[in-house]
């Protein structure tokens, strides 16, 4: 007792364990997702290049959490100063339902907030921990170069200086139209510096089009780029060449997961589900493996085209003809689309996705500390269970995924009754286990199907 006590002292342990105890009641109450009672919503919508706040260490980490748009801004804005932050929701630099994505233009009385080019902000040091969330609204429409070709490129991180590390981030619902270099992730980075993407994955509502279009980085000199576990479903039109790289389509130009090759590249456990991976023709330097395209590229070596529907099922990571060396790294999930990557499975409100279900009693792995912060990542049940079981040790521990402690869609939860053929995994008691000591931050994800 004095240590559950001490937990619901500390009030961040507190919030954290009442979300997950709310989710697990309304789960078992007859609930099936948790967006039929809080549907989802636009949150802190950014107000434009003058909403700038910024973001806090809550935690004394080390660890600067981004919690809405003016303080991703800012971020942005002023370069990272070589410090480590991670996102703790989705967020939203405009109005995403008043804009139509694949044109760019808004509805009446809407003014788009546009976002920074590398030569409106510093150039980007640090790391950025996207946490599962998802950056909504990118916006930049510029019809002239501003000069130079290289000085002025955009993406999200518009430049990069020395060491820049993204992973787990998603961006969906943008528009990108620009007569310099452009992509998605990063725009342009220096001589000697090197650009990490893990992870990460671009949606099916972006629109890019740029003299060379890509996905997560547009153009560098002597930049090294590593790109790993990473997608794209965008759509990319580039408009013109330059130094005779080879055309892709009616304009010319370079697009892909990137577009075009001055550097130092490596791409492996990635896909383009709607063209290639790399257009541009120049090898040097260049490393692609186990990377699938609908397309054939500029550089194939590496790179398996298929069909679009050979990308998809629930066989997609089995099926010999389809992608079956895409998820060495055990970051995606198959499902009946294209595969999305783990860190962002969320319930959707039609129909949940169901990652890594628990196998039971003997079901338990232990959770690491990727990031040597001091916190363990609990990724699935199995460790959440080794958690449980053992204790916890006094470690803080956080989740990155739903976890699901069984295939809930084979149990009546109003009666607890299961389906013919299926055994339920029950949880443990406190008989079953160690007395705990700890923190667990659920991380904003749910625990489905508890049973006892």
């Amino acid at each position: 007792m004095k240590q559950i006590l001490s937990l619901l002292n500390n009030k961040k342990i507190f919030k954290s364990c009442v979300a997950l105890l709310v989710a697990i009641c309304l789960f078992s109450t007859g609930f099936a997702f948790l967006s039929d009672v809080f549907p989802l919503a636009q949150s802190d919508v950014w107000g434009g290049q003058s909403d700038l706040s910024a973001p806090v260490d809550s935690d004394n980490d080390g660890v600067y959490e981004i919690t809405k748009g003016a303080e991703l801004a800012y971020v942005i804005k002023n370069g990272g100063a070589d410090k480590d932050y991670i996102l703790t929701k989705d967020i939203y630099l405009n109005d995403v339902d008043k804009v139509n994505w694949e044109t760019g233009t808004a509805e009446a009385g809407y003014t788009i907030n546009s976002w920074y080019g590398n030569y409106e902000s510093v150039a980007f040091s640090g790391s950025i921990d996207g946490n599962g969330h998802v950056v909504y609204g990118l916006y930049f429409n510029i019809g002239s170069s501003y000069g130079n070709y290289l000085n002025y490129a955009f993406g999200l991180i518009p430049g990069v200086t020395g060491t820049a590390d993204i992973k787990n981030l998603g961006v969906d619902k943008a528009f990108i139209n620009y007569e310099s270099y452009a992509a998605v992730f990063v725009g342009y980075g220096a001589s000697g510096t090197t650009t990490n993407i893990d992870g990460c994955y671009v949606g099916k509502d972006v629109y890019v089009t740029a003299y060379t279009a890509g996905a997560f980085r547009a153009a560098s000199k002597d930049m090294t780029t590593n790109v790993t576990n990473c997608y794209t479903l965008g759509s990319f039109t580039a408009k013109g060449g330059k130094y005779g790289f080879a055309n892709l389509n009616a304009q010319g130009g370079k697009h892909g997961l990137v577009s075009l090759v001055w550097g130092p590249l490596s791409i492996s456990n990635s896909y383009n589900g709607n063209g290639p991976v790399l257009s541009d023709t120049n090898d040097y330097q260049v490393s692609l493996t186990d990377c699938y395209q609908t397309v054939n590229g500029g550089v194939n070596t590496g790179v398996t085209t298929l069909a679009a529907d050979k990308m998809k099922g629930a066989d997609v990571f089995t099926a010999t003809d389809k992608m079956p060396a895409l998820n060495a790294n055990d970051k995606f999930v198959a499902g009946e689309d294209f595969p999305i990557l783990k860190a962002f499975v969320k319930d959707s409100g039609e129909g949940s996705v169901q990652v890594e279900v628990w196998g039971g009693y003997s079901d338990i792995s232990v959770p690491v500390d990727s990031d040597n912060d001091g916190t363990y990542e609990i990724t699935k049940a199995s460790e959440l269970a080794s958690v449980i079981k053992n204790g916890g040790a006094g470690q803080k521990y956080i989740l990155t995924n739903d976890i699901y402690l069984n295939d809930v869609s084979k149990i009546n939860w109003t009666t607890g009754v299961a389906e013919s053929g299926y055994t339920i995994n029950q949880w443990y008691s406190n008989y079953d286990v160690t007395g705990f000591t700890g923190s667990v931050d659920g991380n904003g994800h749910v625990v489905y199907g508890l049973y006892y």
